[in-house]
């Protein structure tokens, strides 16, 4: 799967509302009712959580996602390097447990 075709797989999940959306980037709020189906399509592309929520970020995490607000201990960091950049999703869990909001960033170095 290209980074192209993850974005089109979670534009087919039912949100809240988009809030932006670029060739490299995708910020969504979704419901609770499809955090499993969002949850699935960032594994089948990343693979496991670079930081898995409940864990406390590591010095790495913080320093990739520091552009785009951060990581904290209760949410989640999907993220791999490429050939000229990276590619990252941070998933922001609501404090009403209702909601998420979930960023997908390509970034070139």
């Amino acid at each position: 799967m290209t980074f192209e075709e993850l974005l089109s797989e979670v534009n087919k999940i039912k949100c809240e509302e988009k809030r932006g959306e670029t060739p490299d980037y995708l910020e969504v709020v979704v419901g609770k009712a499809e955090w499993g189906k969002l949850t699935d399509i960032l594994s089948s592309y990343w693979g496991q959580a670079f930081k898995p929520e409940g864990a406390s970020p590591s010095r790495e995490a913080d320093l990739y996602s520091k552009d785009f607000g951060g990581i904290q201990k209760n949410q989640t960091m999907y993220f791999r390097k490429n050939g000229n950049g990276c590619e990252l999703a941070l998933v922001w869990p609501w404090g009403s447990g209702n909601s998420l909001t979930a960023k997908l960033i390509r970034k070139s170095s």
